[in-house]
């Protein structure tokens, strides 16, 4: 082979090599935008394996936690908040769970305020756990039916609560270490054998419901003056050691509606079949000042009476009224 046949056949190869290396420049070209692609829509799959608490599994069920449960609340209630907390759904984004419980809770109506709402890790990778921390509403008072057939459940602030798991009764159940706790229970079956327990204290609260129209939904707030000043009384009187024995809060001549020249409000007090004690309270000073005898005065004149008569109040007088500068009481 001459010098000069190589000379004339060299610039032929060298296009063939040429070509050769872009195809070889693209084909790993389009490799590499191949394996960017497949990370980027990798890191995406493993997002949402984060998001679903392990990587490869996914969440099929949520386990809702309630932290600081009050101790008057029973058990029953418990498990039917994180039951109505718990979504029957799960989000299409799993990291709007949260969220999810969040609005549930804030519609609850035993939960007056939400505090947060958290995921936390589960040993289970199929399993969601939310922490709930909420402040949660107290029933206080029954406001009978105008037939008397039923009750609704008010907290202090006058807030409709269902009937339904509701305290009704305080047990002392020993504890593991031998000591006595107070445990709430909704039904009187739930109550250990041999406990020692009592019924929970409602105030009842008489309201004219001609003049104070219906009670709301359940969860909503009873807009109603009456109901407010029943309440107000009865967290006035919730602080001292013989609230158990006031019974009723009579609110039907509320503002003097049915007669102006008797209470306002009234309390009585009774236990079991005994005589009722009327306990004449009168009404509130209006907000911008009043001559009438401060409410303050009329629970000193309460406390006094009921310190010299060793504790009792229902069924020791007739009456007692609170509205004058000094303690009046019927004479028997």
């Amino acid at each position: 082979m001459s010098p000069v046949e190589v000379n004339e056949k060299a610039p032929g190869a060298g296009a063939t090599a040429s070509a050769k290396g872009g195809v070889r420049r693209a084909v790993w070209a389009g490799v590499t935008v191949l394996v960017i692609t497949c990370g980027v829509v990798g890191l995406y799959k493993l997002e949402g394996a984060v998001l679903s608490g392990a990587t490869g599994a996914a969440v099929t069920s949520v386990e809702v936690r309630l932290t600081g449960a009050p101790a008057w609340m029973p058990a029953a209630l418990v498990r039917d908040i994180r039951q109505s907390l718990t979504p029957q759904k799960l989000p299409p984004r799993e990291k709007d769970l949260p969220r999810a419980v969040y609005e549930l809770a804030a519609a609850n109506p035993w939960v007056r305020r939400v505090v947060s709402v958290r995921r936390v890790r589960s040993a289970d990778a199929t399993k969601a756990v939310v922490v709930v921390e909420a402040e949660f509403r107290k029933p206080a008072a029954m406001i009978p039916s105008p037939d008397g057939t039923s009750s609704v459940l008010v907290d202090t602030e006058g807030y409709r609560l269902p009937v339904s798991h509701a305290p009704r009764y305080v047990a002392h159940v020993r504890c593991a270490d031998g000591s006595l706790r107070e445990v709430a229970f909704a039904d009187y079956n739930d109550i250990p054998p041999g406990a020692g327990y009592r019924r929970v204290h409602y105030f009842r609260i008489e309201l004219d419901y001609v003049r104070d129209g219906e009670p709301p939904e359940v969860g909503k707030r009873w807009d109603c003056a009456a109901l407010d000043d029943a309440l107000r009384l009865a967290r006035l009187v919730s602080t001292r050691p013989y609230a158990g024995q006031i019974t009723t809060i009579d609110a039907r001549n509320h503002d003097g509606s049915l007669d102006p020249n008797e209470p306002h409000l009234r309390m009585y007090a009774q236990r079991k079949r005994q005589r009722a004690t009327v306990i004449k309270f009168g009404r509130f000073p209006h907000p911008g000042g009043d001559h009438i005898v401060s409410p303050a005065r009329k629970m000193s004149y309460l406390d006094a009476f009921v310190a010299d008569h060793g504790g009792r109040l229902a069924g020791t007088k007739s009456y007692l009224d609170l509205r004058y500068d000094e303690l009046h009481t019927s004479i028997d």
